[in-house]
């Protein structure tokens, strides 16, 4: 910008001197029609728009030459003009212009245009062509969908009502992250794709990385089994880190069954990042009533080992490696157990998983479904819990049963009929506390921070509560009437 204002400095500065120049050379000449500076800048006018009325003109040899210079520049004009004009259209302006033709739609902006922003977006569009994808600092072909050359922060910024949803999803993840925060407080949806998860994010920003959702993949296409008490894991690093995480955290299936994990391969920095897994894992033997994790280095050295395996899963990084590992096995190895791997590519007689095509999709990428799942239980059950509240704190207060109708009269003082309504109570309560205790924003959370066990002793919890109300209006029928239901919590 600095440079073009010095550009157009030193051309009025030579037009300014021309024009000075011309004055003087028409000065000698008693027959010319260019005596003052009015009438200079009026031919430079005609004769720089290629107008040229002929009322004045220079009548010297000297200003006649000024006049040709000046007929020459008009091509340097006409070629300045032309290129703002080109370039306001593949400029800035332009771009803005196509956003404002925008505004009524649904904005889906891309920082980056690359395999997986390109496999996110066609998968987007296919749900619902109305969608409008833009990929910001970007030229040329928008193919799925809408090329822009501004920077994401500004297509966002000039989103009228806000609604917009932006995908962090460049190679590197400190620019998606620097990206993200740069937007925390705006209005609309931010998904980053990044593998650093902090404890507390904005309100508007969620985080994904393709581990997490490989393994989140895996895990819901292929739930664990009764008979899937040996899992053997092949492969290291980031991939095989995840993979083992989301089968810790989910396959909490039955307190009976008790998984043994093998890993085949170095996962010290994933045990260095859960120092406290020894407490809910038996590592490295098969004794006690836990599931159990071993660590070998070569999957390869016992035979007895794969033969027993109910489930082998290749999830190493590299996917040739992989390849290299499934030809072994089947050459020299019997397998009795189900055989995956995650790769990009089908392999004949395996169950892959893990391409990109599966793995940048709406479900995974924005978790919306298990959200609004979240989000109405969680509404089912704090109404449960006020309607319930309300009901026993009127039998506190009025020392009675409310009643609604005959039925319902005949039920609450029925044996069964007031347990089941104390019972119901109690047990509103208390899961309610739980609920807001562990602040529920999504089934995963749900799962991971509670655990299947904590869930199954709240039940036996609440069944217990039931029966001791029924035991005690058998054996008290006037104990837990109100005010004293209030040992109870009724």
């Amino acid at each position: 910008m600095k440079r073009k204002g010095i550009l157009a400095l030193i051309f009025i500065l030579v037009l300014a001197v021309l024009i000075a120049l011309l004055l003087l050379a028409e000065s000698f000449s008693p027959e010319a029609t260019i005596r003052t500076v009015p009438a200079a800048l009026w031919y430079l006018l005609t004769t720089l728009t290629t107008v040229g009325y002929g009322d004045i003109y220079p009548v010297t040899v000297f200003g006649r030459i000024i006049g040709a210079v000046f007929m020459l520049m008009t091509f340097g004009l006409l070629g300045i003009f032309i290129g703002i004009l080109v370039n306001s259209f593949r400029g800035k302006t332009i771009q803005r212009l196509k956003l404002s033709f925008l505004q009524g739609r649904e904005w889906y902006v891309f920082s980056e245009k690359n395999e997986a922003s390109i496999i996110l977006a066609r998968s987007l569009k296919k749900e619902d062509p109305k969608r409008e994808i833009i990929f910001a600092d970007t030229d040329g072909d928008g193919s799925p969908g809408r090329a822009i050359a501004l920077s994401p922060e500004e297509i966002c910024s000039r989103k009228k009502d806000g609604a917009y949803k932006l995908f962090c999803i460049k190679e590197s993840d400190a620019e998606n992250e620097r990206l993200a925060l740069s937007l925390s407080s705006g209005t609309g949806k931010v998904f980053c794709k990044t593998s650093v998860f902090p404890d507390k994010l904005p309100d508007n920003q969620q985080r994904f990385c393709p581990e997490m959702l490989c393994a989140r993949l895996y895990w819901d296409r292929f739930p664990l089994k009764c008979q899937d008490e040996k899992i053997l894991i092949i492969g290291d690093g980031k991939w095989t880190n995840a993979i083992l995480e989301q089968g810790l955290l989910r396959n909490v299936v039955d307190p009976a069954q008790h998984v043994s994990y093998t890993v085949a391969g170095d996962i010290s920095s994933f045990l260095r990042e859960h120092p406290q897994l020894d407490q809910a894992l038996i590592i490295d033997t098969e004794k006690g009533g836990k599931d159990t994790l071993n660590v070998i280095e070569h999957w390869n050295e016992d035979p007895e080992l794969i033969r027993n395996a109910d489930r082998i899963i290749f999830c190493g990084d590299d996917e040739d490696s992989t390849r290299q590992d499934i030809g072994c096995l089947r050459r020299y190895f019997p397998a009795r157990g189900e055989v995956h791997a995650r790769l990009s590519d089908p392999f004949e007689g395996i169950a892959c998983f893990g391409s990109a095509e599966e793995l940048y999709t709406r479900a995974l990428v924005m978790n919306e479904t298990l959200n609004k799942r979240a989000m109405a239980v969680t509404l089912v059950l704090t109404v449960l819990f006020i309607v319930m509240f309300v009901c026993s704190l009127y039998c506190f207060v009025t020392d009675t049963i409310p009643q609604i109708g005959d039925i319902s009269q005949k039920f609450m003082k029925s044996l069964v009929g007031y347990g089941v309504y104390r019972g119901l109570t109690n047990a509103a309560f208390f899961f309610a506390i739980f609920v807001f205790y562990f602040r529920v924003h999504n089934i995963d959370d749900f799962v991971t921070q509670t655990g299947a066990y904590e869930i199954r002793w709240l039940g036996i919890v609440f069944i217990i509560i039931w029966a001791v109300n029924v035991v005690l209006r058998f054996f008290i029928p006037n104990f837990l009437m109100p005010p004293h239901g209030l040992v109870i919590l009724g």
